[in-house]
């Protein structure tokens, strides 16, 4: 289960947060870099596997696929609604 986890230090405009998110099985830390992604950041900060989690990043799913939805063309800290 804890190899399934992945950290990331997301910049989400205001600050950059420490998430950490079970998506290491499909997607690959270097696959991250530079990525835009859109965050959920109105939640209460979680431990997770004894790492702080600030957020949740959202993802894609259909069977096993899962892929990380990237927003590259809009600045940090965009609102999604």
């Amino acid at each position: 289960e804890a190899d399934k986890l992945l950290v990331s230090q997301i910049d989400t405009g205001d600050k950059v947060r420490q998430i950490v998110s079970g998506i290491s099985p499909n997607v690959k830390p270097e696959d991250m870099v530079g990525k835009k992604v859109i965050v959920v950041t109105n939640l209460k900060p979680a431990v997770i596997r004894k790492v702080s989690s600030e957020g949740m990043i959202l993802v894609a799913e259909e069977g096993k696929n899962i892929e990380v939805v990237s927003i590259q063309h809009l600045p940090k800290g965009s609102i999604v609604r």
